[in-house]
């Protein structure tokens, strides 16, 4: 997509210092052809360098055709392309980072890329033998704290340090910020720390941490990657560094896999680096809060039924590979016609007000949805547009459909929001034609506005998230840790994530994937009006408090760290506690180890005896309250003193 037609005047090559390029001069046409402006392409094709006060460039149109360019400093130009396996990088350690301004589009072609893995600083940490640089995260061994901003990432990344005193380091990950209207990214942009695996100098070296991304692109396509991860260390000798920072501000990311193409995973070694930091800011785009939009409460409240019979259901169809869970809701048994609904406040301020009264909002719903039999079975969805006093102002529908027999199947309902409308009611409705049972199925229903005014207008607002990133949350592997105030929902990818403080989720929900882990200790107590655990296993120190329900969903874990005599209770408070099918709640093996005694070899003991020692017949005393247990359990005794023995539990 280019906004300029090519027309050569002028075809010279130019030598400027160190810089050599061909230029030709191409038209500029503005929207109406109603003028044109000469702007010259200049096709870069051998190594070259742009420094800060270079600015003899700036304005045009870059071509990097197979070179190496080196650009320091911020630079404006009118587009970019990468092509022939280009890279773009800046300077090892630059005084001034590379700052680009694209007033139009960025083409990064496959094999082509901008590049400055391994260009941060040297390590500055002392005492630390073959630690990884420190970024988003600790490295590993905690030569070094987090720094950096989330939001608007701008900093190097950290050097890790060889394993013997005085010999030089790894470096972290560079640092680029890019503002443009649009990127097709079918290459890559990496800011990677650097890893050095084998024996050198006599030792080893940590990673360095992952570098930062800065994106602020209008609209961004293709198939590429974005990176910001930790160098490796040697997984026996020494440590990887942490993941960096990447955030992208955008309005459509066209056909961008934005949850698979971006990284800021730790590096592996003997201790691994800690997360990375991936933040994403959708420009116009405000989503709405559904409660229990996908059925795994386990129970259809708080929706509301208004008409028929409606259920959960579990099988027949199963419910959607990808998004996984037990449950979906249906239309129900022995009922033709069947509606339930929820209303959903826009929660708006007098902007939004403003906005939504002036016509410059519309609202986009999406869900899957599936039938038992195709052309018998029909669904849609409803949204009533409700004023201040709770008034109907309209209802539109979104048209009953069916689906192909037991698939699901992607909807979209999008429409303007009325003027006055200050909530809307979603009602979802299914209807049947034919048997028994009104067989319309439905799940994972999600809803936002969106604002169709310019993204520069006064109260514009973003829909928000930070992603969590690693590549284990196993034990030796680096914690990412949140104290202080998160007004974003964050979503933990195969990291273990530890809150500090009071926090209260009403503003931000908490996801998982993969292998993840949300640790409360027992400083931290964690208040929600509805609390999900979702994806992820959560150890529990601390307190988790609900006002309204707490639910375990698909394979999620509560389960606790390990006590010791001073350990408070785990306290999990709530209206009402729902455990998913293949969710659970355990606490096995994480209470107290053996009381103190030389009962070798006996069972713990609790509101019953253990087993007895065969030597010495004894077993430790029997303790707690029939009525209300609130003790942790006792683990046995060891062969002898020598061996610690087991841990008892408490739920």
């Amino acid at each position: 997509m280019k906004s300029y037609l090519s027309a050569v005047c002028i075809l010279a090559t130019i030598f400027l210092g160190e810089l050599a390029y061909t230029a030709d001069t191409s038209t500029l046409q503005s929207s109406g052809d109603v003028s044109s402006t000469e702007i010259e392409t200049i096709t870069i094709s051998s190594d070259s360098q742009i420094t800060p006060e270079d600015k003899s460039l700036d304005g045009r149109h870059i071509r990097i055709d197979g070179a190496i360019l080196t650009i320091d400093g911020a630079h404006t130009f009118s587009s970019l392309i990468l092509e022939n396996n280009a890279t773009l990088t800046h300077s090892i350690s630059p005084v001034e980072l590379l700052s680009l301004t694209i007033n139009g589009d960025i083409e990064i072609q496959s094999g082509s890329k901008i590049d400055v893995s391994a260009r941060g600083t040297l390590s500055t940490q002392l005492n630390c033998s073959g630690c990884g640089g420190a970024h988003a995260s600790y490295g590993g061994g905690r030569g070094q704290e987090p720094y950096g901003d989330y939001v608007n990432p701008k900093s190097l990344g950290s050097g890790g340090n060889h394993s013997s005193d005085g010999m030089g380091g790894t470096r972290g990950g560079g640092a680029v910020q890019i503002q443009a209207q649009s990127l097709l990214l079918d290459g890559s942009i990496d800011a990677n720390g650097q890893s050095i695996i084998g024996n050198s100098d006599s030792g080893y070296f940590g990673g360095g941490s992952g570098g930062a991304v800065l994106l602020s692109i209008n609209v961004i396509s293709g198939s590429g990657s974005i990176s910001a991860s930790g160098g490796q260390g040697n997984t026996g000798y020494s440590d990887g560094g942490s993941g960096g920072r990447v955030a992208l501000h955008y309005q459509s990311s066209n056909e961008f896999d934005i949850s698979n193409r971006i990284f800021a995973v730790g590096g592996d070694g003997r201790l691994a680096g800690g997360p990375g930091t991936i933040f994403l800011s959708e420009d116009g785009v405000k989503k709405l809060e559904i409660k229990n939009h996908n059925a795994e409460n386990g129970t259809l409240a708080p929706w509301v039924v208004e008409e028929g019979a409606p259920a959960l259901r579990s099988g027949g169809p199963d419910p959607h590979v990808s998004l996984g869970g037990a449950y979906y809701f249906y239309g129900g048994a022995n009922v033709a016609e069947s509606k339930f609904y929820q209303n959903i406040d826009f929660d708006a301020d007098s902007n939004l007000e403003q906005k939504i009264d002036d016509g410059k909002i519309s609202i986009n719903a999406s869900w899957i949805q599936s039938a038992w039999d195709e052309g018998n079975d029909e669904g849609q969805i409803i949204l009533r547009f409700l004023n201040e006093s709770g008034g109907t102002i309209i209802e539109e529908s979104s048209g009953l459909t069916d689906t192909a027999e037991k698939t699901w199947e992607d909807r979209i309902f999008n429409i303007n929001v009325p003027s006055g409308a200050r909530s809307v009611d979603l009602v979802v409705h299914s209807s049947r034609k034919a048997g028994s049972n009104s067989d319309g199925y439905f799940d994972n229903f999600e809803l936002k506005l969106l604002d169709g005014s310019s993204i520069d207008d006064a109260g514009s607002f973003s829909s928000d998230q930070i992603i969590i990133d690693n590549f284990s949350s196993d034990e030796y592997v680096e914690k990412f840790f949140v104290s202080g105030y998160l007004d974003n929902n964050l979503v933990i990818r195969n990291a273990s994530v530890e809150l500090d403080g009071e926090w209260n989720t009403k503003s931000f929900d908490i996801r998982g994937i993969g292998n993840s882990r949300l640790v409360i200790p027992e400083t931290t107590r964690l208040t929600s009006d509805n609390f999900i655990v979702d994806g992820y296993l959560l150890k529990l120190s601390g307190i988790l408090s609900s006002s309204g329900h707490i639910s375990v969903q698909g394979n999620s874990v509560i389960t606790s760290s390990l006590a010791n005599s001073g350990s408070s209770q785990r306290l999990i408070e709530a209206s009402t506690i729902y455990v998913a099918p293949t969710a659970k709640i355990d606490m096995s093996g994480t209470g107290l180890p053996p009381l103190e005694g030389g009962h070798w070899k006996s069972g713990g003991s609790f509101g019953g005896a253990g087993g007895k020692d065969p030597l010495s017949g004894s077993s430790n005393t029997t303790f707690g309250s029939l009525k209300s247990p609130t003790d942790f359990g006792v683990g046995g005794y060891g062969a002898d003193i020598s061996e610690p023995g087991s841990r008892g539990r408490r739920c």
